[in-house]
């Protein structure tokens, strides 16, 4: 995931990521099939836990407040940390 967030987009290559996790390129070849499908896995793998991270911050909102109005000012900050913190994943 770091080669793909690292700024050069999808132009890392698949050796480069073999030479990062110190594994053979036809392990990466054999398990996603090609770049697009360790993209592919790669995405799903960090929207599933952003999705994870955002339930549990809701139920801690949700915990932590009485009210309406005081969960939606509480939801609002922490969300706005949420999208601040995970940025770079949320542009790729």
């Amino acid at each position: 995931m770091s080669l793909l967030l690292a700024g050069s987009g999808e132009k890392f290559t698949l050796q480069e990521v073999a030479d990062t996790a110190q594994i053979a390129l036809g392990s990466i070849s054999f398990r996603f099939g090609s770049k697009d499908g360790l993209i592919r896995a790669t995405l799903v793998y960090a929207l599933d836990r952003l999705m994870t991270e955002e339930h549990i911050m809701v139920q801690q909102a949700l915990a932590g407040t009485r009210g309406l109005e005081a969960y939606v000012v509480r939801y609002v900050g922490d969300f706005a940390d949420f999208l601040r913190t995970r940025g770079p994943i949320l542009r790729v």
